[in-house]
């Protein structure tokens, strides 16, 4: 029997087709068999949800023909139940979402009726065809992105003509959703202690895309006045904090100080939200390097600038227990139940509520809280970072490369760890100075990072180097690139290392990223070249699909770094990564296949050095910034990528991750 085929269907981007009738030996005494859908001229049948049949009649024929076209091409798929429609937009009486509208689906499954609109206005959102908050969704996902943060103006380095304590503190937060979020600043003013009297100090309402800087004022927490001067107890106990609601997700960082303005101590921090915070942390820090130590010339630097770990209530009794690495300046007045005298070894016990704020300070050379272990019955938010310390660490003051910054970041909770890892080191500063106009000498620069165990028996492996020096003990020695890595709970190693690397663990382990002071550089003091900068790097396991960020006005260079796997798509502001991007390639063998990892380190500034002390900022592209990984053949969200933002310029840096899922991750 010949090939029929009477009606067809034309239709944009549809494919359509006929099939051979039936044979004659088919049941029912029909060719090609007995089709029970098949009875009348239009009769459809979905074989799949891509696929439509059609029966029809071929005039002249008695055996009938089917006729398919392709829905997925037209943004359809093909319904059965509880009627069969064929190729159809949409499952009748379901529900769905047009923009902030609920939309439900015709009768015929062809269109799409308003139903009501979600109010924005209340936090609302339109998700899966129903109405939901914002916040919760938020609470649900588990990232940088939320609606209640704690942040804390930490504490800063007073030195002899500058007084970092005293500038502008201030919180940056953006919106990145569609809904409006009308964001609340808060502070406390009962004594710690006693239940919170809370007292609105700033709001802002903000639209899609909005960015607004909160500049707040000092609210120290280590005991000093509110004159600054750093003349508190150093470890104190305060209700300090800083609460930021929103009735819509939002992304908050926190700059101490804002700006670059001269007192050459300054960092930044991602802030993470209550719906991320944990109760176990494992503190990653850096050493106090800049100690009085009358007892020991060698050391003394004849002031303090002193490390520091700050634990924060969220929620009325919270009970904290902290197992010092580390001795800790005395608690004056504690409260009942604790001597405030605590040293290495001890387990601090302490009751915290909203807002309040333990605070612990080193007073010690090379003193370290890295390994200290904080654990809560309820979510706490945790700091870490210094007054301003050197990197690299020295054994005494005859290896010292000058110098010392202001070090700080909000701890990533112990669950939200990972086991891979791709470390992108800063983009090297002697190039961007030299391009910029300096007669600097282009020379290779290290970076140091911290690796640090939380449970015991962690094997960490690495590739992408060919050299790399241990600096543990703050002495630096060759080791094997290749050598793994043994780790228990609380125990860390520091390296120096001169390129990318990749990281993988049997188990999760926590990664800090320190820049090297400006003297390792070799760039002189006329010029900018940075300093030192603490920077939490987030695990490939909560790697994102885009982020907003921020850079700060004043700094002469500005710098994003993207890890990401090779052939990822992505985007700038909407627009294809800019061309003064250095593009570099680090291979993770450690698995099988395979796979390369681009990195890309992108200046947002183009500044001009004049001469010793003369920096015009030239091209600067300061302010918010979105960057996002494309599906190029859907437009939808690409592949996961990491980020970091870092800035310089004379003897001052800034630098964090541009943001993180928190999910909880398997140990």
């Amino acid at each position: 029997m010949g090939k029929t085929c009477g009606w067809l269907a034309v239709a944009v981007a549809a494919a359509l087709g006929c099939t051979n009738p039936p044979g004659d030996d088919a049941d029912g005494g029909r060719d090609g068999g007995y089709l029970p859908w098949c009875r009348v001229e239009g009769d459809l049948h979905c074989p799949s949800e891509m696929i439509e049949q059609r029966c029809t009649f071929p005039e002249g024929s008695e055996f009938p023909a089917i006729i398919e076209r392709e829905c997925y091409p037209l943004g359809m798929r093909c319904i059965s139940t509880p009627a069969v429609l064929g190729c159809a937009v949409c499952s009748p009486g379901s529900l769905s979402c047009d923009g902030n509208d609920i939309v439900r689906c015709a009768d015929d499954g062809q269109d799409w009726t308003y139903v009501e609109t979600c109010d924005v206005a209340r936090g609302d959102q339109c998700v899966n065809g129903r109405c939901v908050n914002g916040c919760a969704i938020a609470d649900r996902l588990h990232s940088n992105v939320g609606c209640e943060y704690w942040p804390v103006d930490l504490d800063n380095a007073v030195t002899q003509g500058f007084d970092a304590t005293i500038q502008q503190y201030a919180v940056v937060v953006s919106n990145p959703t569609p809904l409006l979020a009308d964001v609340k600043v808060w502070v406390n003013d009962a004594p710690p202690g006693e239940p919170p009297v809370e007292r609105l100090v700033d709001e802002i309402t903000l639209s899609t895309d909005d960015l607004f800087v909160f500049r707040l004022d000092p609210r120290e927490v280590d005991g000093s006045s509110e004159f600054g001067g750093n003349d508190g107890s150093h470890t104190a106990w305060t209700s300090h904090a800083y609460k930021i609601t929103s009735t819509a997700p939002i992304i908050a960082y926190q700059f101490n100080p804002l700006d670059n303005v001269g007192v050459f101590s300054n960092d930044a921090s991602l802030l993470l939200p209550k719906s991320g915070l944990g109760t176990e942390y494992t503190v990653m820090a850096w050493p106090q390097t800049i100690a009085n130590t009358p007892e020991n010339p060698d050391t003394d630097m004849r002031t303090d600038l002193r490390t520091f770990l700050a634990v924060v209530g969220t929620e009325p009794e919270t009970h904290v227990t902290v197992r010092l690495s580390t001795d800790v300046m005395p608690l004056p007045d504690p409260p009942p139940g604790t001597t405030g005298e605590w040293y290495e070894g001890d387990t601090i016990e302490f009751t915290l509520g909203p807002f309040e704020v333990l605070n612990l300070e080193t007073g010690d050379f090379n003193a370290d809280f890295t390994g200290t272990v904080v654990r809560a019955d309820k979510p706490i938010a945790v700091y870490s970072g210094s007054e301003a310390s050197d990197v690299p660490c020295f054994a005494d003051l005859r290896t010292r490369r000058c110098c010392a910054d202001h070090l700080e970041e909000q701890l990533i909770p112990d669950s939200s760890l990972g086991r891979t890892y791709v470390f992108a080191r800063t983009p090297a500063r002697t190039p961007e100075v030299y391009a910029a106009g300096a007669p600097v000498s282009i020379v290779p620069e290290p970076e140091y990072i911290r690796l640090m165990g939380i449970t015991d028996d962690t094997e960490i492996r690495a590739t992408g180097l060919d050299r790399v020096w241990t600096y543990d003990g703050c002495r630096r020695s060759e080791v094997s690139p290749t050598d793994p890595i043994f780790l228990d709970a609380g125990q860390y190693t520091t390296r120096e290392l001169w390129g990318d690397v990749v990281l993988h663990a049997n188990k999760p382990f926590g990664v800090g990223q320190f820049v090297a002071s400006q003297e390792v550089t070799g760039i002189s003091n006329e010029y900018p070249g940075g300093d030192p900068v603490f920077i939490l790097t987030p695990p490939v396991e909560q790697w994102r699909s885009s982020y907003v960020f921020l850079t700060p006005e004043l700094y002469a260079f500005d710098f994003f770094i993207i890890a990401a796997r090779a052939g990822a798509v992505l985007e700038l502001d909407k627009r294809p990564l800019p061309r003064s991007c250095l593009r570099s390639e680090v291979l993770d063998n450690l698995v099988s296949p395979a796979v390369t990892y681009e990195i890309y380190r992108c200046p947002l500034s183009q500044p001009e050095i004049l001469g010793p002390d003369i920096v015009e900022e030239g091209v600067q592209n300061d302010g918010v910034h979105e960057i996002r990984s494309v599906d190029p053949a859907t437009g939808r969200p690409g592949d996961p990528f990491g980020l970091v933002v870092y800035g310089f310029d004379a003897y001052v840096s800034y630098g964090y991750p541009g943001g993180l899922n928190l999910i909880e991750l398997p140990e």
